[in-house]
């Protein structure tokens, strides 16, 4: 039987590289929720479909014959800044993983559900980690099979310009470079805060949802997100 899989925040950096994951999977049935249409090509098996998140009419059909749902990716994500507030940053970070999971639930308790958190959330301290974790717990009491993943600082190509992974990224790529030159990148400490490339997080995020899903939940950060993926 044909799996119907959703894809929430697919024009994102990580949204954008899970589709290209799932390009090459014809056997599922792809649907990209976007609140406007694109121009993008897409195989034959990915659609988009247009979504408003904050309605509870449309959250309300996830799950359903009329927008089925057997795994639901939620890569959706923002900045402070580019929301504008608090409050508009939380309405995307917390309320939209919150509001996909919660009408899963309620329709395909049998579903997986993947979440993009940032490390960090298990011991939040800040503003922005709250918020993550929050969606992150949402997830975890739904009763749902999840699989999170929490990477650290992103590397890849984003559509907009985001100050603070522009400066990290400079920052961190060369002290990265010499600690896989002395071999200490398979340290926990070390691997857990390693910039990772969008590329890579998406495909374990695909493969730990279709490939391997577990009987509950899975929580995956560190070293486990580097690990190579057949």
């Amino acid at each position: 039987m044909t799996q119907h899989i959703i894809v929430a925040g697919s024009t994102g950096l990580v949204g954008t590289e899970v589709l290209a994951a799932l390009a090459d999977r014809p056997q599922y049935t792809v649907t990209a929720l976007v609140r406007r249409l694109t121009k993008r090509t897409y195989p034959q098996h990915i659609r988009e479909r247009t979504f408003d998140f904050s309605a509870p009419s449309d959250l309300d059909l996830v799950g359903t014959s009329a927008l089925p749902c057997d795994v639901l990716l939620c890569c959706i994500g923002t900045t402070i800044a580019k929301a504008g507030s608090r409050d508009a940053f939380q309405r995307v970070d917390r309320d939209i993983p919150v509001g996909l999971v919660q009408a899963l639930a309620r329709h395909r308790a049998d579903a997986v559900f993947g979440l993009v958190s940032a490390v960090g959330a298990a011991q939040p301290r800040g503003f922005y980690l709250q918020t993550k974790a929050a969606a992150e717990a949402a997830v975890t009491s739904s009763g749902l099979r999840y699989v999170i993943v929490r990477p650290s600082l992103l590397l890849g190509d984003r559509q907009e310009f985001r100050f603070g992974e522009q400066v990290g990224s400079l920052m961190l790529k060369p002290l990265f470079g010499a600690v896989e030159l002395l071999g200490l990148s398979s340290l926990s400490a070390v691997a857990r805060v390693r910039p990772i490339q969008a590329k890579q997080l998406a495909r374990v995020l695909v493969a730990a949802c279709l490939d391997h899903p577990t009987t509950a939940g899975n929580i995956l950060e560190g070293q486990d997100l580097f690990k190579a993926v057949a």
